[in-house]
């Protein structure tokens, strides 16, 4: 009777042989052909290159054959293709070994080194010219939760003045999100042009959408996987986040971060926004709020003769402030493009109709699993 750690042994020694049954057959064969100076033609199977061309001339040529069949060998992972190629397949030319690795579809769909990844130039949204045109939407959390059921905050900025409105939320249904656009933006500020939000199901949802077709609202959804599209609501995510953290300090407060919500988002309001060089309020009302620490050190506050005279300084006050706005947000657009080029070092890919690419598997985070879904064909 054999023994059950004899028999896992054997099936273990089967398949390692099995793993370098190619190389040993490759390197039996280098040797007959140096012998007999006579190379043979090896059957195996090569995967669709990208580039046609040289997948055809590749598969015609025997040698190529025989590098390809190193290249899927276990030794070849451990020490490297190249190596390997040139340890087995002596005088082997530079250009096959490169030839080699260019047209392998497996390796193209595993690896990802940054020199061959195309990195495209910051997009730009179109510059606002009034408070509440464009705004962006997220949900922040889950959070603990508190006392009151909430652990979830909607998330509203202006794209314009940078002004943050927010609730807290037990939920993020559709329902629950458009009580809060109605309530806390299209009532009291009026109906937005557009709204970016990402691809949540509430956003998504026919509900939202056929609201977004009665009030003539444009909505725009963020690319999947990449929340720099609506970078705006997410910059503000992480700065809310911090001033509830500071606001709860005492760990006996963190089931009531949803009661001290609403005195951090009117700080965060008064506060200076570096991007427009005014806080969002002042922006917003042609004013600055009367804050405690106003009244603690007894701010000066602007004495007007009349109703008249207030309405004309407002309004002056607001228009001055709307024009400097819109140039420094011209300017920080500008700017922050031109840092995000060139760190990122932008290739723009050129690719052609019917040419096949290799797509992008963002979910694949296993060790094991490729980055690349297997070769597709562009179209119109």
């Amino acid at each position: 009777m054999v023994s059950r750690n004899s028999s896992t042994v054997t099936s273990i020694f089967n398949s390692l042989f099995t793993c370098f049954q190619p190389l040993f057959s490759f390197r039996r064969r280098v040797t007959e052909t140096q012998n007999n100076e006579n190379i043979t033609e090896m059957e195996t199977e090569s995967p669709m290159p990208i580039d046609e061309e040289i997948a055809l001339e590749a598969a015609a040529d025997p040698t190529m054959e025989k590098l390809r069949e190193i290249e899927f060998s276990i030794a070849s992972l451990e020490k490297g293709i190249r190596k390997e190629i040139k340890d087995y397949a002596i005088g082997t030319k530079e250009s096959e070994i490169e030839k080699v690795i260019s047209t392998c579809e497996e390796c193209q769909r595993r690896k990802n080194p940054s020199a061959y990844c195309h990195v495209l130039p910051m997009g730009k949204w179109e510059i606002p010219n009034r408070p509440f045109q464009r705004i962006h939407i997220d949900v922040m959390g889950p959070l603990s939760e508190t006392i009151h059921g909430n652990k979830l905050i909607i998330v509203a900025t202006d794209a314009f003045s940078k002004f943050a409105i927010a609730k807290a939320t037990a939920n993020q249904t559709a329902e629950t999100t458009l009580k809060f656009l109605l309530e806390n933006i299209v009532s009291i500020h009026g109906i937005p042009e557009e709204i970016v939000t990402d691809q949540g199901t509430n956003f998504m949802s026919k509900m939202f959408e056929e609201v977004c077709r009665i009030l003539e609202v444009k909505h725009s959804i963020s690319t999947a996987y990449h929340h720099e599209t609506n970078g705006a609501v997410e910059r503000l995510n992480r700065t809310l986040e911090e001033m509830l953290t500071l606001s709860t300090s005492n760990p006996i407060n963190y089931d009531n971060w949803d009661e001290k919500l609403p005195l951090v988002i009117q700080s965060y309001n008064a506060g200076y926004h570096s991007s427009v060089k005014y806080s969002p309020e002042y922006i917003i009302f042609g004013r600055m709020t009367v804050s405690p620490t106003d009244i603690m050190i007894k701010t000066l506050r602007p004495i007007y003769r009349d109703e008249e005279d207030m309405v004309e300084n407002l309004s002056e006050s607001i228009r001055q402030c709307h024009e400097a706005v819109y140039g420094e947000l011209e300017n920080t657009l500008k700017n922050a493009k031109k840092a995000h080029d060139k760190i990122r070092k932008v290739r723009v890919p050129i690719f052609e109709v019917g040419e096949k690419v290799v797509i992008q598997n963002p979910t694949a985070k296993e060790t094991h699993v490729p980055n690349f879904h297997r070769q597709s064909q562009l179209f119109h």
